[in-house]
């Protein structure tokens, strides 16, 4: 099937706000193991419009794609982010989703809403902070694991001591090994003014 995890936020997106105009969605896909946190006061509390968990500025400033909140989902904004969000094409290479969609996201939101991330990985230093500080971010509340830590990636951090910390969220490690990510994706929708 074509299409990569921005083809399927896409699809999501369109139906929220054609359905549910003015929800506030939280957007993830499957490159991460989590969340090891209730997320409904990090949703509540996200101080953006558009609010990435983790920033970087490898490639480009950006807004890492496999987690983050949108507000007020509606048909208005859905056009303002058309040109990240292509309502008719599926990308199936990497390469042209990170450059055509992940790195422009939040540069074509910045024009229309506020934007910004909850951590931030500094190119000089971090280049890209769930693979260089993973176990720091996990200690002060990130609430994700890359999985490829355990696989294209693990030269980062020891798996042992992935393993070690995913027991400690109570995480099932039988069947989590070297696996890769396929790029399936969740869209949740959480009401804006819940009764």
């Amino acid at each position: 099937m074509a299409g990569y995890d921005f083809s399927g936020y896409t699809l999501g997106l369109l139906e929220i706000s054609r359905n549910s105009p003015g929800a506030d969605v939280f957007v993830m896909n499957d490159s991460v193991f989590g969340p090891f946190c209730d997320l409904r006061e990090v949703i509540a509390q996200a101080p953006w419009d558009l609010t990435g968990f983790t920033a970087s500025n490898q490639v480009t400033n950006h807004i890492q794609s496999y987690a983050f909140i949108i507000r007020a989902v509606n048909k208005k904004r859905m056009a303002k982010l058309s040109t990240v969000f292509f309502p008719y094409i599926a990308l199936s290479n990497m390469s042209a989703v990170v450059a055509l969609q992940e790195t422009r996201l939040a540069r074509v939101a910045s024009r229309h809403m506020t934007v910004g991330a909850l951590w931030y990985g500094d190119k000089k230093e971090v280049i890209d902070p769930t693979l260089v500080r993973p176990l720091e971010l996990l200690d002060v509340g990130f609430p994700f694991l890359k999985r490829s830590l355990l696989g294209k990636h693990q030269s980062f951090i020891d798996a042992d001591l992935m393993y070690t910390r995913l027991q400690q969220f109570g995480h099932p490690i039988d069947g989590v090994s070297d696996q890769k990510v396929s790029g399936s994706t969740g869209v949740q929708s959480a009401a804006k003014n819940p009764a």
